[in-house]
């Protein structure tokens, strides 16, 4: 079997540094609070939830979660986001995935309140994200993943990386911080067969929400770097080669190294709750500026434990 790869490390240094910086901010203050949005039942929402809850619990992070029934109106939706944003006691806002029914996710994106947005979902957010990845918020598992290949050192310079998962929310942000780094990237949606015809031309594959056990060893390069970022939702990877995840046991024992599914949700909980405490120093920033004095530097794009 390939070297498994562990993030457990990074991950905790990044929760301790956003822990230290949430208790600054209370000494001065300013109580983070994060609200997460669902409208609808998705276990996978609910699994999300509980772990975004645990971080941000964990760091001294109040979590909150605001529900809707899956028949709320986009209007409503937009307007209670409209109301948050307003709400000078929270300082993030993300969605949960399990918008749906009635409302248009795009819409709810379009609504959220850009200097709360803890995500990079807000179409501006994320355009900042594409243009200027090394400066933007980036969403947490696009940093995880980033995070952990500069972790292990893996070479990413012109060397063909495959992003096979969902392209808005993971593919396009993922892709810009590859391209800085000199990746050959490629682009698939995991819904769709594409994949399948790219697969072999990496070294490096990311898969998110491929089918358990959908790849297999003549479809990869050998020596290659596998991350399987798992199918969402709860017990996901817990045994690797056991069927849970995309790679097959015969693909794990061909590749150089390996991200077991699973394996990324403590460092993707990380980025989570570091993105929380930007976005409240963020808030207090502002409020600072509106009564004339400095909250001290701080810097909305940073990335703890990667990208220099």
């Amino acid at each position: 079997m390939g070297r498994i790869l562990s993030v457990c490390e990074l991950a905790d240094a990044i929760a301790r540094e956003a822990a230290d910086q949430t208790r600054l901010l209370v000494e001065r203050g300013v109580r983070p609070r994060v609200v997460a949005v669902r409208a609808g039942g998705s276990p996978t929402a609910a699994w999300m939830a509980r772990r975004w809850s645990r971080a941000c619990e964990a760091s001294g992070i109040t979590f909150t979660i605001l529900e809707f029934p899956a028949s709320a109106s986009a209007a409503d939706l937009a307007t209670r986001l409209g109301d948050l944003g307003r709400d000078a006691s929270v300082t993030g806002v993300c969605l949960l995935p399990d918008i749906q029914g009635d409302i248009d996710r795009g819409r709810a994106a379009r609504s959220l309140p850009r200097a709360k947005d803890v995500e990079a979902v807000h179409p501006r957010n994320l355009a900042r994200v594409l243009v200027e990845p090394e400066s933007a918020l980036a969403p947490s598992v696009c940093a995880a993943v980033l995070g952990s290949l500069i972790t292990h050192e893996v070479d990413l310079y012109d060397v063909p990386v495959l992003v096979a998962g969902p392209v808005a929310s993971l593919g396009l942000p993922l892709a810009a911080s590859l391209a800085q780094r000199h990746a050959a990237v490629l682009l698939a949606d995991s819904e769709g067969s594409g994949w399948q015809q790219l697969i072999s031309q990496a070294r490096v594959i990311v898969a998110a929400g491929l089918p358990q056990g959908a790849v297999d060893a003549p479809q990869i390069a050998e020596e290659a770097v596998l991350l399987d970022l798992g199918p969402p939702g709860p017990g996901a990877g817990q045994e690797l080669g056991a069927g849970r995840g995309a790679f097959t046991a015969a693909a794990t024992e061909r590749a150089q190294a390996v991200l077991p599914a699973g394996a990324i949700d403590p460092l993707a909980d990380a980025y989570f709750v570091h993105n929380a405490v930007v976005c409240a120093r963020e808030q207090e920033a502002d409020a600072a500026a509106g009564q004339g004095r400095s909250s001290g530097p701080w810097r909305r794009g940073s990335q703890p434990g990667r990208h220099n």
